[in-house]
């Protein structure tokens, strides 16, 4: 079986191949606060934070970020970690700052880029990159997507691939498997009763839940020192997962940021049975250091184009 491992660079590759410009490209991590943050100031977790850095704010304090994270490209990481830490210290009269970050500082702003971006004049929601990488799937095969947009989730339904959706995966030759454990759009969590529903997919809107049930919920940002034992949801996807033995390893769009601590360790894992290993990412540096945090080597495919055609850097 083959497991293909989607990153964030997958989704801009999207993008890119339809045209777009930078602006309209879902964001890799390098701008992933300016994307998120063009129209909205994570207060207070962003002043609290920048104050304890020993910084002071006498102005604007997400410019402030962008200034600082020039010199230091893991910065929103770092944020990300300490807005975890006092998740529940901060509150509004309508609930936990926290969730009001998940929604309108993740959700919100990635859902408008689709919107303005990939959806504009593509009613039919076709994304030609995705679904030829998602034709070499075959049932029985796995894919572990890191992203929050379902830009892949769609490529599989408009080739007629089935899918089942881990944590209620279960093995059957017929399907493929999916592991979202960084959440998803379609994705809703119920916090207080440890379960998760899947809706349909489509590029945008999230499922409409009851009772307790949110999207953002289930939403993992980029943290360092994160674990998926901190979330019940992923943690139970995790634990399927890793119970894979695939024969052929394929990385597209993933690189290795100081928060994937936790998955660097799951990845290990997965390729452990001695299978194919292959990284897709035009970037030389991304792979020597991916390399480097695995322990072993790479087949190096400078674009899902080269990959298709089988031609190794």
């Amino acid at each position: 079986m083959r497991l293909l491992v989607i990153g964030a660079g997958a989704s801009y590759a999207e993008c890119k191949a339809a045209g777009l410009p930078e602006e309209l490209c879902l964001p890799l991590l390098k701008n992933l606060s300016r994307t998120l943050w063009k129209d909205f100031n994570p207060t207070p977790f962003l002043e609290a934070f920048l104050i304890e850095r020993g910084h002071a704010i006498l102005g604007d304090a997400p410019q402030l970020f962008f200034e600082l994270e020039k010199n230091e490209p893991a910065l929103i990481e770092h944020f990300f970690a300490f807005a975890w830490r006092h998740r529940n210290d901060f509150f509004t009269p309508f609930g936990r700052c926290w969730d009001n970050l998940l929604y309108h500082g993740l959700l919100t702003p990635l859902n408008l880029v689709l919107i303005c971006g990939l959806l504009k004049d593509n009613p039919q929601e076709r994304v030609p990159l995705s679904e030829t990488v998602a034709a070499k799937l075959t049932g029985g095969d796995a894919v572990l997507n890191l992203n929050y947009d379902l830009i892949f989730d769609v490529a599989l339904r408009n080739i007629g691939k089935r899918v089942t959706y881990s944590p209620h995966a279960r093995t059957d030759a017929q399907n493929i498997l999916m592991f979202k454990p960084h959440g998803s759009f379609h994705l809703a969590v119920d916090e207080a009763n440890s379960q998760a529903y899947f809706g349909q997919v489509r590029f945008i809107g999230d499922v409409q839940p009851t009772g307790s049930a949110r999207t953002f919920l289930g939403f993992v940002p980029p943290r360092v020192k994160k674990s998926f034992a901190d979330h019940p949801i992923a943690n139970m996807m995790i634990a399927q997962l890793v119970r894979l033995k695939p024969s052929i390893v394929t990385f597209w769009g993933v690189g290795s940021p100081e928060s994937d601590v936790d998955l660097f360790e799951v990845y290990r894992i997965l390729c452990a049975s001695g299978g194919r290993l292959e990284y897709v990412n035009p970037s030389d540096t991304d792979k020597a250091r991916f390399e480097s945090r695995l322990g072993t080597r790479l087949a190096h495919y400078r674009d899902a184009k080269d990959w298709l055609t089988d031609k190794p850097l």
